[in-house]
């Protein structure tokens, strides 16, 4: 009975995620449904909200100067109307007066129109053969003299000769309301949208409480967070774009200038500033603005200037600068401020587009951006987030693991080498990376997820990453060493350090760790600012020079626990330890053997959760029993959970230390290590060389 309700319980569980997601859809599609047939409302608040946006900080600065909030909202409103109705009446004024003086540039531009249509006579006669080819093939006649008419159809009922209809004229009302509404439709929609913007000025305060409280008051410091991170975005995104096309608008003005100074034949480029204003402002509008923009400078270059050379020029000045801007300016500074990837903003252009037209493509950043924060913020929305913003969705171990799978190891390798890069520590590419890689691979394989093939490809990749990785580490030791960086390079003076340091032999390990640091200091000379500002790979200090502590990593059941033991190794052998690891494919009794046949005086045993646990425990039972005394560490890699019950299944000895990273391993064993050092450096006689010493357990 109660597996049947156990059961009946897991069915209704699916049952309602399947539900959920179906009502997700169609919620979704609900809403954009509301959005495209509630257009004509919904715009001009969109419109409303976005000039608030970019006003709000000039009415904040006016407010600091002491105008009130009434008088400095008119203000920057009248401001604005004023330069987008000075823009717009300028452009009028010069397409006037160009079409005005085209008659001027008649012969200019019947011989260019002339010489394109002669490049042109070859496409043209391709057209001809190819609809020659396709047209129909008719029998020749008897008499190719004689020509054969097609007979005429006579009048009749059924066939009345062809009549035309003539509409009667519209009368003066008609006229009205059809031209009423291609005119005043948009007057009355930049008067909707002016009010609106004056009152959300004057009252934003107030708005954002309101909206606060709709939202949600229950959540108040989720929806402030949602509200501000929005508010920030979009700020942020409109002020970057405002610098840009500033900016733009600038060195089209002075790219226009230059071309009508050098190539325009002593007749300087008209209305610089006013195409360059142009410009400026329509690079508001993504992607086609830029070039509706630039349309007009184009089409000055080509009327009104002799030759095709101002033409070209200003044609590569416009796709010279867009290239640049676009394709190396914005994905840096817009990404970072609206959080969203470049496709992601073309993706939102486009759908914007198709819901609410040109309007829509105005739009479609700040839009998309509130969408990004509601997915952040509102799980059932997190898709969104997913989709659309410009961090990575996947973490590094996840996309190693990822390639690995898909046996592409070219670009496993350069995402491990780009990380060794970017960390300088290969503690933490094998933590963060490697570790985590072949544990995904073992649980995989143990819930059936994985071939073989792909499960045997994860392990001899990254064994192979491992012994590359270790070599490039070592060359950064080197180059670090050579730069005078604090790396794990051996300094001369650490031995007189050392050796002062011989009356003080009973301290405690945190003591000689805390003078090597300090010798390390004063040898290179450096601090910790010009660390942080040019970090050396793994600030760990070595073994004294000449000290030998013997490690033993013993993998307790397969390939992964030999792999990960590896590892162990190379961290270290290079801050000084003797390491050995031996194969996986050996006995526990050989296993336990080596400690005394290699001398060793600390042993970790490495073991991949969870097929390895049951096998770790035996290892360790073994060692502990046979060896009471030697510093035994037991690697349960990645294992989330309470440490506390895993030491209680491992049920070796209290004095086992439990770690589950290879960070955790380097600081255990160099505790471990340090009364060995210790007791190595008091029983050297004064004046024996330093390569001389060695720890007891190192004699043989």
């Amino acid at each position: 009975m109660a597996r049947k309700c156990e059961r009946t319980f897991v069915a209704r569980a699916v049952e309602t995620r399947k539900n959920a997601g179906f009502i997700l859809l169609v919620s979704i599609a609900i809403i954009i449904c509301g959005l495209y047939f509630a257009r004509e409302v919904l715009i001009p608040i969109a419109l409303a909200v976005l000039f608030t946006f970019l006003l709000a900080p000039a009415v904040s600065w006016l407010e600091r100067i002491r105008i009130p909030r009434m008088v400095a909202t008119l203000m920057c409103v009248a401001v604005a109307v004023a330069l987008l109705w000075g823009i717009g009446y300028t452009v009028y004024y010069e397409l006037k007066s160009l079409g005005e003086s085209l008659p001027k540039y008649e012969v200019e531009l019947r011989e260019k129109f002339h010489k394109i249509g002669q490049h042109g006579f070859f496409w043209r006669k391709m057209e001809r053969e190819a609809q020659a080819i396709t047209a129909p093939t008719t029998k020749p006649t008897t008499n190719p003299s004689t020509t054969t008419s097609t007979p005429q159809p006579k009048w009749s009922p059924e066939n009345p000769l062809p009549t035309r209809v003539y509409p009667e004229p519209p009368k003066t009302l008609e006229l009205l309301k059809n031209y009423a509404g291609t005119i005043f439709s948009p007057l009355a929609t930049a008067a909707l949208v002016l009010v609106l913007v004056c009152f959300m000025l004057m009252s934003r305060e107030d708005l954002r409480d309101r909206l606060i409280r709709l939202l949600g008051s229950a959540r108040l410091n989720l929806t402030t967070q949602a509200l501000d991170e929005a508010s920030t975005r979009i700020s942020s995104y409109l002020g970057a774009l405002s610098i840009v096309n500033f900016c733009y608008g600038s060195l089209t003005a002075l790219g226009l200038w230059l071309i009508g100074k050098f190539l325009g034949g002593g007749q300087a480029f008209p209305n610089v500033l006013v195409w360059a204003i142009l410009v400026g402002f329509l690079r508001f509008v993504p992607y086609v603005g830029i070039w509706i923009g630039a349309g007009f400078p184009l089409l000055l270059a080509f009327a009104v200037f002799p030759g095709y050379s101002v033409f070209f020029a200003t044609l590569g000045m416009f796709a010279t600068l867009e290239i640049i801007v676009s394709q190396a300016i914005e994905p840096f500074w817009y990404g970072s401020s609206t959080g969203m990837s470049a496709l992601a903003v073309l993706v939102a252009a486009v759908f914007w587009t198709w819901l609410w037209g040109p309007i829509g493509l105005l739009l479609s950043t700040p839009m998309t951006v509130i969408l990004v924060v509601m997915g952040k913020y509102i799980p059932q929305l997190k898709f969104i987030d997913i989709l659309l913003r410009e961090e990575a969705v996947l973490s590094p171990e996840f996309r190693l693991y990822q390639r690995l799978i898909a046996m592409d190891q070219e670009e496993a390798a350069d995402l491990a080498r780009d990380y060794l890069n970017e960390k300088r520590s290969l503690i933490t590419v094998y933590d963060d990376l490697l570790i985590p890689a072949l544990a995904m691979a073992e649980h995989d394989s143990h819930h059936e997820r994985a071939t073989e093939e792909q499960f045997q490809f994860v392990r001899q990749s990254v064994r192979d990453l491992t012994e590359e990785l270790s070599e490039q580490f070592r060359e950064m030791l080197g180059a670090a060493s050579a730069d005078g960086q604090p790396g794990d390079a051996e300094h001369p003076r650490a031995a007189t350090m050392l050796e002062s340091a011989k009356s003080t032999v009973v301290a405690a390990a945190s003591t000689v760790a805390a003078v090597a640091s300090n010798v390390a200091a004063a040898v290179t000379g450096t601090t910790r600012a010009a660390e942080a500002e040019n970090p050396s790979p793994d600030q760990f200090r070595r073994l004294p020079h000449g000290c030998a502590v013997n490690v033993l990593c013993l993998p307790a059941r397969d390939e992964a626990d030999e792999i990960v033991a590896i590892m162990l190794g190379q961290v270290l052998e290079v801050r000084g330890y003797c390491t050995f690891s031996p194969s996986a494919a050996m006995l526990a009794s050989e296993m336990v053997e080596q400690v005394e046949a290699k001398k060793m005086d600390l042993v970790c045993v490495s073991a991949m959760p969870p097929a390895a646990v049951a096998h770790a425990r035996y290892l360790c039972k073994r060692l502990h029993a046979r060896y009471p005394d030697i510093g035994l560490l037991v690697g349960l890699w990645t294992m989330k959970g309470d440490l506390t019950k895993a030491k209680a299944r491992i049920a070796c000895s209290q004095s086992v230390r439990l770690i589950t990273t290879l960070r955790q391993a380097h600081d255990q064993i160099e505790q471990l290590a340090h009364p060995l050092v210790i007791r190595a450096t008091a029983s050297r006689p004064a004046g024996t060389p330093e390569a001389g010493v060695q720890t007891a357990g190192a004699a043989g």
